[in-house]
């Protein structure tokens, strides 16, 4: 589902069939645990990084907008690999730099996970008030942050698309019969 900058609640009005479908799945595969995965727009991530790196000298621009070209230590980079991009703020070297795009990266993460943590109390709320069964525990939040981007490097409104949390289905394995423990 997607939704809009700032949003805390998910009303079962517009969110509700979704909701429901999520529900379905999980009463159909007993043996599954929703994951509800919140997602964040890298746009300030990749702002705050280029800033950071520019500021520490490490990067370097070519060309004119939109088209530049970006290098750090006089590598080419890539803003639409993403993997590469947050291994570059990983690493610490743009520490001390403001704005410090660790901190940004880390605030985007945690955005996504509150995210998908109030998806998950809408869920439970909707499947009260439906009657359906529903433990709470079938139900997992996890924040992905800006890691996988439906849009790398959105320009504009693009950055909507980015917003967004995901049901996945997880296949619980079962426990080992035979489960006593013999002293």
């Amino acid at each position: 589902i997607q939704f809009e900058p700032n949003q805390r609640e998910f009303a079962p009005e517009v969110y509700g069939e979704a909701f429901k479908e999520a529900i379905e799945q999980a009463r159909l595969y007993g043996n599954a645990v929703i994951v509800i995965r919140g997602h964040a727009d890298p746009a300030g991530t990749l702002n705050a990084m280029l800033q950071a790196a520019r500021a520490k000298g490490v990067l370097t621009r070519t060309g004119t907008p939109p088209n530049y070209k970006y290098f750090i230590d006089g590598k080419p980079l890539e803003l639409n690999d993403t993997k590469k991009i947050v291994q570059l703020i990983e690493t610490g070297g743009l520490e001390g730099a403001s704005p410090n795009p660790r901190e940004v990266m880390q605030a985007a993460l945690n955005l996504s996970l509150s995210r998908a943590e109030a998806v998950r109390e809408a869920i439970v709320k909707f499947a009260e008030t439906q009657n359906f069964r529903l433990e709470k525990a079938q139900i997992q939040p996890v924040g992905v942050g800006i890691r996988e981007p439906v849009i790398p490097v959105p320009r504009g409104d693009q950055g909507k698309e980015n917003m967004r949390v995901e049901f996945r289905l997880v296949k619980v394995k079962a426990e080992a019969e035979g489960g006593v423990l013999d002293f």
